[in-house]
């Protein structure tokens, strides 16, 4: 890991899915980090009840037909009241004897594990019902780190309140939107304030651009920006101008960022059998010989019996 919180939720609990231990469990050994479920599902899928949130020490009840949530207040002993029909539930039962469990064998709180990235609080809920997702990203913001300095090959350190606007793309995506073949640059702050249609410098070009088409995105919604700080993530419409690592900035003073990692493709073929209609693919070359523009690679198989010049079957 790069030593950076990590906070996970697990969504579609308005699905039927694996034992959250189990889930708990598997994260632990695939990131090699802990994790501490700050809330726990009580039920799923159709038997849905809601979540016992642990540490904001209430209820939230899930309702199906309703984007509003219901909080029911835990008393000392961690129990809503007697006079609550979700007490005698068997999915409360359930939810209260596993959360037992983990207080009494499960990884304590640590504010400097979830600091370093060694440990990583658990949220359940459901996106596409809107249940948990505020819990999480309230929660998100108590924890959340504040932006820190970053280092440029110069040697120095760009601290978030200097007054120089700088950022770097570490991200660009194409095609976000279906109505259009648009390409976004994803830029992070990393001083100054952005302002709607500055000059910036392209530090690799020296090229001066104008930034009048910038938006920020949250779940499939996008607005326009007109201002942004040092931590925020803006997306600039680009026409083939950055690379993932550009950095850009504003004054006198030339700046580059260090360079962040860069994940190659690797060289694949595709062979076909002659017994079975199915298709493969197998590793070959130097996985350092990918593209170095920083584009997503998509391997596109294709079966030479569909179609004399072949057809493309699936991708990967």
């Amino acid at each position: 890991m790069r030593g950076i919180p990590i906070f996970t939720f697990m969504n579609k609990l308005d699905r039927d899915g694996r034992d959250p231990l189990d889930l708990i469990a598997e994260l632990e050994e695939v990131l090699g980090i802990e994790g501490y479920p700050m809330n726990w599902p009580i039920g799923m899928g159709k038997e849905l009840k809601g979540l016992y949130d642990r540490y904001h020490k209430r209820v939230a009840l899930f309702r199906a037909d309703s984007d509003e949530t219901t909080y029911l207040p835990l008393d000392e002993n961690g129990d809503i009241s007697d006079d609550q029909p979700l007490k005698t539930n068997s999915w409360y039962q359930d939810a209260r004897d596993n959360i037992e469990l983990i207080e009494d064998a499960g990884n304590q709180f640590d504010m400097d594990k979830i600091a370093s990235g060694d440990q990583t609080p658990v949220f359940f809920g459901s996106a596409l019902a809107n249940f948990g997702v505020k819990t999480f990203l309230e929660t998100y913001l108590q924890f959340a780190p504040q932006p820190a300095a970053h280092h440029t090959q110069e040697d120095d350190d760009v601290e978030p309140t200097d007054d120089q606007f700088s950022g770097f793309v570490f991200k660009i995506q194409a095609n976000m939107d279906p109505k259009h073949r648009d390409r976004i640059a994803f830029v992070r702050i990393c001083s100054g304030m952005f302002k709607h249609g500055m000059d910036v410098t392209l530090g690799r070009t020296g090229k001066t651009m104008r930034l009048s088409n910038v938006t920020q995105f949250m779940a499939d919604t996008r607005e326009n920006v007109d201002t942004a700080v040092a931590g925020d993530i803006i997306g600039l419409y680009d026409t083939g101008n950055y690379q993932i690592g550009d950095t850009i900035y504003t004054g006198k003073h030339k700046l580059q960022f260090e360079k962040t990692a860069t994940i190659y493709a690797r060289t694949v073929c595709s062979c076909f059998s002659k017994e079975r209609d199915e298709a493969k693919i197998v590793p070959q070359g130097d996985p350092t010989t990918g593209s170095r523009r920083g584009y997503s690679t998509v391997y596109l198989l294709y079966d030479r019996r569909l179609h004399p010049w072949g057809r493309w079957a699936t991708s990967i």
